[in-house]
């Protein structure tokens, strides 16, 4: 039930600001030898866009960057100088964060999109 509500706080909230924190950008997909990627999550259909990761480059500062990759429609969690802050990809790929807010000192930048693995996960 609190994630319901969750979700529907987020959606609602996603709908009004239209902040974006990471979108789908100038960047190309890039093909991954481990799974199939999608060129644009816009070209999907809602039931098939459920089914995919999207997949961010996080920068932490300095030379420090790694990929995360995201199940879209769920609740995640990212750890930041031992802080957890509860994201969701949400609106083809668009961050929306929860009561914590964005990390300071962190980008995330979209990379792709990849098909999810049969057991749902990234």
């Amino acid at each position: 039930m609190r994630f319901l509500n969750w979700v529907a706080l987020s959606a609602l909230l996603a709908s009004q600001t239209k902040k974006v924190v990471a979108s789908p950008g100038n960047r190309g997909a890039k093909s991954s030898p481990i799974s199939s990627s999608i060129s644009s999550p816009e070209s999907l259909s809602d039931e098939e866009f459920e089914k995919f990761c999207c997949v961010y480059i996080v920068n932490l500062g300095k030379p420090d960057q790694r990929e995360w990759p995201v199940l879209t429609g769920k609740e995640v969690w990212f750890e930041h100088k031992r802080k957890k802050y509860d994201v969701m990809a949400l609106d083809r790929c668009n961050l929306v964060w929860g009561r914590r807010g964005e990390p300071k000192g962190v980008t995330f930048e979209f990379l792709e999109t990849r098909t999810a693995n049969k057991d749902g996960t990234c």
